[in-house]
């Protein structure tokens, strides 16, 4: 069908009507028309990706990887970097608008570091001696180009490359591979090394560690500019233990809650590692479990794509904790969030990370102080 993109919308994909059906449109630019393929439809909505472009916008660029726009991983490889930027920003303010007065809002610092090579980590999917990516929409296998992908670190791709042969023939489905102090390790198989802020850290198999290997440190920093020093600190989401390794000069005690029990069987080695005294680090479903929490001034949440509940957002609503940080992946879950405690909160600080260029995703680090 022939889509004209009038807005860009969340997750990197532009909106066209066909019908009067809304869809959801990959590798168009608003302003553009382009001849695309449906993947899906709905009742209410249908998505589409572009497969040949009629009228072009002058803000295209030529993309500069084969398997673009087919390729799930990105989204924004016909933009300049800079406009990708401009986008994200302006993605943030529109979803911070529904929660809060943005006279009020500080200005957003934007933190980003080199837009290619800059992953350390990579799931490879495996069909049928076939190695490469799910293609957008479906889980037909797009291969990885000839040079390897534009989003990885080098020695990833030169790996992968090197070892093509063996890891098509996989019996797994997927491979999951990451570039560590160490070198690099199938991290679904092996635990995973690390240096950050000169602290050494040991993340579990399968265990989460941010994946942009240039904004880790500036990430860590900010949270310690962001942090106040107070004797008490409550963390949300611990995982590891990277932030209370950061923050170490910042409290005399921190707790944290986590789901998972060998990130909390980690957090305690890495503290223990690194000479980081009086933390505690306890097993617990945040989302599930109500924690018996410290008396605490200051709580950090780092959560997942989810954000957070109505069972953490009452609890801050009844203890009111002074100063919060919440670090967000996924900016429209932590719009939703903010709208809930608007009323207790302002925000003090705000950053944009640009962990996961070219694609449609970004960190934001909130500080909030309470009205």
């Amino acid at each position: 069908m022939r889509l004209a993109a009038i807005k860009w919308v969340h997750n990197g994909l532009a909106i066209g009507y066909h019908d009067g059906l809304p869809y959801f449109i990959k590798g168009l630019l608003p302003g553009e028309t382009g001849d695309c393929d449906e993947t899906k439809r709905t009742v209410k909505f249908g998505n589409a990706i572009l497969k040949k472009l009629h009228d072009s916008s002058p803000d295209r660029i030529e993309a500069d990887c084969p398997a673009f726009p087919q390729c799930g991983g990105c989204s924004f490889r016909h933009i300049t970097y800079t406009d990708e930027l401009k986008l994200k920003k302006q993605l943030l303010l529109d979803s911070l608008s529904y929660s809060i007065d943005l006279q009020q809002l500080p200005e957003i610092e934007i933190l980003s570091a080199q837009e290619t090579n800059y992953r350390n980590n990579v799931q490879l999917k495996v069909i049928n001696g076939e190695l490469g990516f799910f293609q957008t929409g479906t889980n037909e296998i797009i291969p990885l180009p000839e040079n390897g992908c534009l989003n990885l670190a080098n020695e990833l791709n030169e790996f992968i490359l090197e070892n093509k042969k063996g890891l098509s023939l996989s019996a797994k489905k997927e491979i999951r591979l990451r570039l560590t102090s160490k070198g690099i390790v199938e991290y679904s198989d092996a635990v995973s090394e690390f240096k950050a802020l000169g602290f050494s850290l040991t993340v579990p198999k399968n265990g989460f560690y941010q994946i942009n290997r240039f904004l880790i440190d500036p990430w860590l920093k900010k949270i310690q500019e962001y942090s106040p020093a107070v004797k008490y600190i409550t963390e949300f989401f611990s995982g590891a233990g990277i932030i209370s390794l950061a923050l170490k000069e910042h409290y005399e005690h921190l707790t944290g809650f986590e789901l998972d029990q060998e990130s909390v069987k980690f957090a305690e080695r890495n503290a223990k590692t690194n000479d980081v005294k009086n933390t505690k680090f306890i097993v617990k479903n945040l989302y599930e479990q109500k924690p018996e929490i410290p008396s605490s001034a200051f709580w950090i949440f780092n959560p997942p794509r989810n954000g957070l509940n109505k069972l953490l957002i009452s609890q801050i609503q009844d203890r009111k904790p002074e100063h919060i940080l919440y670090s967000s992946c996924n900016y429209t879950t932590l719009a939703r969030d903010l709208k809930e405690l608007a009323s207790l909160y302002k925000i003090e600080k705000i950053s944009m990370f640009d962990f996961f260029p070219r694609t449609p995703y970004f960190e934001t680090l909130v500080k909030l102080q309470k009205s």
